[in-house]
């Protein structure tokens, strides 16, 4: 039997019985006691040198008491004038005679991190004297044995290692048992607030559930774990201290050390008692004074307690991380089968029969759930760091103002109510009704504006009926209007909102192309829900001077003059300032019940000329692209990343009668489209790219590295959503789950989703900005990519704006 067990075994009662009585009169009743194998004394363990163990041999005397040691005499458990180390023992119900009474290293740090009494122990109990401190009672409590000491009206609790066969653990009791006694009132109550300071810190900042805890590798029990509290009363019970693994141990070390020291020296100067440390060298550093040790001590948990906590928290991110992206590359088949989503509360609002929710059961598939919690991930990102602005700054937890219009969250209405967010939605709508002063606002673009914001409200109302987002369009649309107060009925780009005074941009005296003929869809449903005909008067009024100014081949220059109402560029571009220009001619028309000729015969001309001056294929790989023409003339390989709307587009006109011809384009401009994305080490696509080869990497396509940068824009996905749901061809859901993933391991950030610097280097750096149309444009194509609903916003009955909000067919 070892030494352990020899030491450890339940004791038969003594045959003599005492109250308890003072240290030198209890060695005396001690030393007749007929049992051998007593458990080691205090006295034994402090005497003992920092060298040797502080547990002796059941057949050994126990040594001479020193003032501080303590006797214990109960009568109710048997026990007279024991000379007794405070430790955990077997209790004699559950007593057995080896090792494997004891619990197993992981069940008892489990048990003592929680304050979980380890079944099969008891703490010997009754009460205590001694010189230093004259009234002591001991007394097992949930996470250790309490002892409470009256002179000092407070209460430490001490938790003793039953496995520690190395004596480590008792030694370190002892010493800090006697330095305690040792102290003044003040020294006491200094040590309480430092220690009470840590817990309160721990406990506001270092929330890890039991789960982790209980298997968390940086952390070891070191045997003691100590409680505060005061004036007799255990307040924390599981409040408990942790240390480190590595270099933590060696601050300990280092830290006890002093403590045995400078006990020492107060003993040889007549202070105390005798320490249970190495006496110090002439080579060692100054001893302490015994006042500084609790400061040390409290700085050295607080340092250990933060490396620690940055350290765990960034291993639990990168684990989730790690798992979270091992399951999003399972097959649908494969991944888990979630549990049906709960019932939705009601949206709030009247019941609307067209709403797409409306009577619709069908449940989301695997994808779209993944689509929801990345749209959830954003949202809670948002709703953190710049709630109620117009952009979320992700990496800095900031916002950025542009129109001062709360942009991210009007935009991303429709979406939440399309997902059945119906907690987001519902904050959302109390903001727009509380919070979102259109009056108060600055200058802002008329076209941004329009798309993002007059779109989500006029979207919204149709969806839920709900009377608030239709007065607040009509607030914004009748500022809006004063925009096309011009010469020529072209509008300029700006309005101030709160001046009410329209006015071109700062850099020049001409508007966009793309914006001033991508209003149309908004303002005439204005009308349409109002009955008021100035809102589609003034965007149909834009449409006539577009026809009279647009060239033979039905393509149109980029700027044009709000006050002679022509072009005054010819530079020709489906990217930038010029691409939904192309988009709102069908779209108009489909809006309008396909009744109005002008614009068939418009896109009709603009797609002849798209085709033969415009698109293109490459010498090598064939891919098909759609250039520019600088000057008007000139055919550059430049292609946008914006330009990848067109499949979608041109395969929506094929569905309402344009040539086949227009849906093979579709199809090989889309494939092109992919391998923007396919060809990049991120599997993200650049913002620009050129067609003209590149020799490095043997692709026809090149990157710029002033053009590489991501926004996370929507155009691919929006035509791959198009191309799917009039195909079925399950290829364009495959390519956007790729791109969602992409966006998973890229863009994904602690705080949302952020735009990238460079997708040509792998990982990419990021740029610190999540656009309002990642909400509003790329989840909610991404969603409706991945349903298997043809009735969710069938595309025969609503057209979406061109920031993806849909409006009905007249």
């Amino acid at each position: 039997m070892s030494t352990w067990q020899q030491q450890h075994q339940h004791q038969p009662p003594s045959s003599s019985s005492s109250p308890y009585r003072p240290a030198a009169a209890a060695a005396t009743a001690s030393s007749s006691s007929s049992s051998s194998a007593l458990a080691p004394s205090f006295a034994s363990a402090v005497a003992a040198p920092s060298g040797s163990s502080s547990l002796s041999s059941s057949s050994s005397s126990p040594s001479p008491l020193s003032s501080s040691s303590l006797v214990h005499t109960d009568p109710a458990a048997g026990v007279v004038g024991q000379q007794h180390q405070l430790q955990y023992q077997q209790h004699p119900s559950s007593a057995k005679s080896s090792a494997s009474s004891y619990l197993p290293a992981s069940q008892r740090i489990r048990a003592d991190r929680f304050g979980i009494a380890s079944p099969g122990y008891q703490a010997h109990q009754g009460s205590y004297a001694s010189p230093s401190s004259p009234s002591i009672s001991l007394a097992p409590s949930s996470s250790g044995v309490r002892i409470s000491s009256a002179s000092a009206s407070t209460a430490v609790n001490f938790h003793f290692d039953p496995e520690d066969a190395s004596g480590k653990g008792r030694r370190r009791a002892v010493g800090l048992f006697r330095f305690w006694n040792q102290m003044t009132r003040l020294q006491r109550s200094l040590i309480l607030v430092l220690m009470l300071t840590s817990v309160v810190l721990l406990a506001t900042f270092l929330p890890i559930s039991e789960t982790v805890a209980a298997q968390d590798p940086l952390f070891v029990d070191e045997g003691l774990v100590v409680n505060v509290g005061g004036n007799g009363t255990h307040l924390l019970d599981q409040a408990h201290q942790r240390f480190a693994v590595g270099q933590t141990r060696e601050q300990l070390g280092k830290l006890q050390q002093d403590i045995a020291r400078s006990e020492e020296e107060r003993r040889r100067n007549g202070g105390g008692g005798g320490g249970g440390g190495a006496a110090a060298g002439n080579d060692r550093d100054p001893v302490p004074d015994a006042a500084e040790l609790p400061e040390r001590a409290g700085k050295l948990a607080n340092q250990l307690e933060q490396a620690n906590r940055a350290q765990r928290q960034k291993q639990l991110r990168e684990q989730a991380e790690q798992v979270r992206l091992q399951k999003l590359q399972q097959p649908p088949q494969q991944r888990p089968q979630q549990q049906p989503a709960a019932e939705q509360k009601p949206v709030v609002g009247v019941a609307n029969p067209a709403s797409p929710n409306q009577g619709r059961t069908t449940e989301f598939t695997q994808r779209q759930r993944a689509v929801i919690d990345m749209f959830k991930w954003s949202w809670a990102g948002y709703k953190k760091c710049a709630w109620g602005k117009d952009e979320l700054l992700p990496l800095s937890c900031s916002s950025h103002t542009w129109f001062d219009l709360g942009l991210t969250l009007v935009d991303a209405l429709d979406t939440m109510y399309l997902m059945k967010l119906q907690d987001e939605f519902k904050e959302a709508r109390d903001w727009v009704e509380n919070h979102l002063r259109i009056t108060e606002a600055g200058d802002v673009n008329l076209f941004e504006t329009t798309i993002r914001i007059l779109g989500s409200l006029l979207t919204t109302h149709h969806f839920t009926q709900d009377d608030m987002f239709k007065q607040k369009a009509i607030e914004l649309g009748d500022i809006l209007l004063l925009a096309f107060q011009t010469p020529s009925g072209i509008p300029y780009s700006d309005v101030n909102l709160k001046q009410r005074r329209a006015h071109g941009p700062v850099w020049s005296s001409d508007s966009s192309t793309a914006e001033v003929t991508t209003v149309q869809l908004e303002f005439r449903h204005l009308t349409h829900i109002t009955g008021d005909p100035k809102y589609a008067g003034a965007v149909d009024n834009v449409m006539n001077v577009m026809e009279r100014n647009m060239r033979e081949d039905g393509l149109v220059p980029i700027y044009i003059s709000p006050t002679s109402g022509t072009f005054s560029t010819n530079h020709i571009t489906l990217g930038a300032r010029g691409d939904s220009y192309y988009e709102y001619l069908l779209k108009q028309w489909l809006q309008g019940g396909k009744k109005e000729a002008r614009l068939h015969k418009m896109y009709t001309r603009a797609m002849d000329g798209v085709m033969s001056k415009l698109v293109r294929k490459t010498p090598n790989e064939q891919l098909t692209y759609v250039g520019e023409l600088d000057g008007g003339v000139s055919f550059s390989p430049k292609m946008d990343h914006l330009v990848c709307f067109l499949p979608g587009v041109l395969a929506l006109g094929h569905v309402n009668g344009f040539p086949a011809s227009h849906l093979e384009v579709a199809k090989e401009l889309l494939y092109t489209c992919w391998q923007m994305y396919e060809k990049m080490p991120t599997g993200l696509a650049p913002e620009i790219a050129f067609f003209d080869g590149d020799q490095a990497t043997k692709s026809d396509i090149r990157v710029k590295d002033g053009d590489a940068h991501n926004l996370m824009r929507p155009e691919t996905v929006e035509s791959l959503f198009i191309l799917y749901r009039l195909t079925k061809d399950e290829r364009y859901r495959e390519w956007g789950w790729k791109i969602f993933q992409a966006f998973e391991k890229h863009s994904r950030v602690q705080n949302g989703y952020t735009s990238l610097n460079n997708v040509k280097v792998d990982p990419p750096p990021r740029r610190d900005k999540m656009e309002s149309f990642w909400l509003g444009e790329t989840i909610k194509y991404l969603f409706l990519l991945f349903s298997d609903d043809d009735t969710l916003i069938p595309l025969d009955k609503y057209v979406f704006n061109t920031e993806a909000h849909p409006l009905p067919i007249f």
